[in-house]
């Protein structure tokens, strides 16, 4: 099978970091790019070589998604998790983490298998005490990790090396992905949660997440929208605040003449009926939605990574994400390319355009974002005006970046507004730009160099970088320091930026004048 460019890219970039002697790598590629074909071919080149692989998840979904992609490819294997017999034979083994850390880790009743090669699947979800407690018992005896994951955030801890296999763009232009239409209905008022900002909303409770979404009225304006934007009950999936909200949709689905499911780790529902949430129940799930019986999945999170469904057409976000990871985990459930499919809808109740941006957009990573270093950038950029908000139709609900939306209607740029639900479930018109531009800098604070000295030591005691130290200022002060204070990396030196500060030395920084 053909490969695409940014596979082979990917796959060789890891052979060259492999080759240096890294040994924490993480490969990184939009969801729906190929990263399961590029692991294995990973698996194929250890294999031919003499060595052993294990591919380890944290999921009994995603077990069955894996095992089927590697029936797909031939490959012989076991699987080391409860409830199936042992194959130690093959050189392939695909794990469940628990088991592992419960069986190799903790209860030392199991011996590590002799795998040269672990491929660490939805690899962000695996910087946890226990799955690193498995992976340094893999790393001890010489084996080389590498974490696959589309959202690489909060991983400069457990790798070295980011390898960055493709962008959306690419994705797009080599057929594997589509285009998003995204709608904009309503969104929550974070001031009902007593939160203003995106650093703010990533601190939110589950509880404070639900109060924002599950108004009076949300089920009508959900049901009303999907009617208006899915006429034909296309595939849908939709996310919901918690467990309990995503089964009340479902229902509320059903009682509507809508067919639906609702997925959670421990049950599936599925028109009325409920069923322990096995592998069974599931693939009836995801071949009613493929069919077109089941018109509607719901869930929490539980089909955010690793569910395979590149027939979905329609994504419902009933939710407020407030990470940009999750935003563009769930989303991606449905950018999948897929047979007489041209593009995908998402239809948003949770403002989360405005919060986190375009899931159609190319994003450059790097290994020391974080959540709140990501959350504070995209604000700061708002605020200062170096990315345009966007308009939303009045008349269709489109997020736009141009006044002209397809549906003929053109926004007045003077009159940009949205509609925000209030507790009481009541929509009140907010008009203007979200984010407002700061008029505090660095310049105007004469204490600004006292201040930085401060954060310099304090980040020198936590072990963080320069840049969660910047990073960490701005959210202190509400203003990135100047480049040019002292005890910063001298100007032009970005690698120092991506340091911690207890490792470089202080004659390598900015000194005091005099």
């Amino acid at each position: 099978m053909p490969r695409w460019p940014h596979q082979e890219r990917g796959v060789g970039q890891f052979r060259d970091a492999r080759r240096r002697g890294h040994r924490r790598i993480v490969l990184t590629s939009p969801t729906g790019m190929g990263k399961t074909v590029m692991a294995g071919d990973l698996i194929a080149d250890e294999l031919a070589s003499g060595g052993r692989s294990l591919l380890v998840t944290n999921r009994r979904l995603m077990i069955d998604q894996l095992s089927r992609n590697m029936d797909e490819r031939g490959f012989g294997y076991g699987i080391r998790a409860a409830g199936f017999h042992p194959a130690p034979h093959h050189g392939l083994q695909i794990s469940s983490i628990q088991t592992e850390y419960s069986r190799v880790v903790r209860k030392n009743v199991w011996e590590t298998t002799e795998a040269s090669l672990v491929i660490v699947d939805e690899g962000h979800l695996h910087g946890g005490k226990q799955s690193q407690a498995v992976v340094n018992k893999y790393l001890d005896q010489g084996a080389t990790i590498v974490y696959l994951t589309a959202t690489p955030i909060g991983m400069n801890d457990i790798a070295d090396v980011l390898i960055q296999a493709g962008v959306n763009s690419e994705g797009r232009a080599c057929g594997a992905l589509l285009p998003a239409r995204h709608f904009g209905p309503d969104e929550p008022d974070l001031a009902h949660i007593g939160r203003k900002s995106l650093t703010d909303l990533l601190d939110a409770t589950e509880e404070e997440q639900r109060k924002l979404i599950m108004v009076p009225g949300i089920f009508a304006r959900v049901f009303d929208w999907f009617r208006r934007m899915n006429p034909a009950e296309k595939p849908t999936i939709l996310f919901a605040p918690g467990v309990g909200e995503s089964l009340w949709f479902a229902e509320q689905f059903f009682s509507q003449g809508v067919t639906a499911a609702h997925v959670d780790g421990d049950e599936v529902w599925i028109n009325g009926h409920s069923y322990a949430s096995d592998r069974k129940a599931r693939d009836a799930v995801f071949e009613g939605s493929k069919s077109g019986d089941i018109k509607v999945v719901t869930n929490r999170f539980v089909l955010r990574e690793g569910f395979d469904a590149p027939w979905i057409a329609h994504v419902v976000l009933a939710c407020v994400f407030s990470s940009l990871q999750s935003y563009l985990q769930s989303v991606g459930r449905g950018l999948r390319a897929y047979p007489g499919l041209e593009e995908v809808t998402i239809q948003d109740h949770g403002g989360n355009w405005w919060k986190h941006g375009s899931v159609n957009a190319d994003r450059e990573w790097k290994l020391t974002d974080t959540a709140r270093s990501l959350a504070i950038e995209r604000q700061v950029r708002l605020e200062q005006k170096q990315d345009k908000e966007p308009f939303r139709c009045p008349r269709c609900a489109a997020i736009l970046m141009r006044p002209n939306c397809a549906c003929g209607f053109t926004v007045d740029v003077g009159r940009k507004s949205r509609p925000v639900a209030q507790a009481d479930g009541s929509l009140r018109e907010y008009r203007g730009d979200i984010f407002r531009p700061r008029v505090r800098t660095g310049e105007e604070r004469p204490d600004t160099v006292k201040l930085w000295m401060k954060e310099y030591y304090r980040a020198k005691n936590s072990n963080r970088t320069f840049d969660q130290a910047r990073t960490h200022f701005m959210k202190v002060h509400g203003y990135y320091p100047p480049p040019d204070l002292p005890m910063m990396p001298r100007v032009g030196d970005e690698l120092s930026w991506k340091r911690r500060v207890n490792q470089v030395d202080k004659a390598e920084l900015i000194q005091k004048e005099g």
